[in-house]
């Protein structure tokens, strides 16, 4: 083989990979989004409903979620981007009332957009998904994990 060609070779094969890997990880993202859409439902605690929803935003690593308070009627929308979420701040919590998985942003910074009844309310540096059972709060963080990477 001629010695010109094989560093041609080896360039689109390392070209190949990388845009398969590429692709791989824009289907696990698509998949966390979808199983985050999924889980991340209507919660009630002590008589109050929280209806919940997670989306993603134009933007890959834009999202919002939304709380909507039924009994005092608040709705409060948080906003961030993936990026600015610190992967090891991301738990499970659990008390007395609730589960909830609380996200919190790197060097805890307020870049978590929240509006209050579609206004622009503050700049905060984490927020709060209510789980249903432990395993969907922990299906809820493993893919937060997937989305942070």
């Amino acid at each position: 083989m001629n010695r010109k060609i094989i560093p041609v070779i080896s360039c689109c094969s390392f070209l190949i990979l990388n845009f398969i890997t590429v692709l791989n990880y824009a289907q696990e993202s698509n998949d966390s989004f979808n199983l985050l859409k999924q889980n991340i439902t209507d919660v009630t605690i002590k008589d109050v409903n929280y209806i919940q929803y997670f989306q993603g935003k134009n933007e890959p690593c834009i999202v919002s979620f939304k709380i909507v308070n039924t009994k005092n009627e608040k709705e409060e929308e948080y906003e961030c981007n993936l990026s600015d979420l610190d992967e090891k701040k991301v738990e499970l919590n659990a008390t007395k009332q609730s589960l909830n998985v609380e996200c919190v942003t790197r060097k805890n910074k307020d870049l978590v957009r929240v509006y209050e009844n579609d206004k622009i309310k503050e700049y905060t540096n984490k927020f709060i998904f209510y789980a249903t059972d432990v395993e969907k709060g922990k299906l809820i963080v493993r893919e937060l994990h997937n989305l942070i990477k």
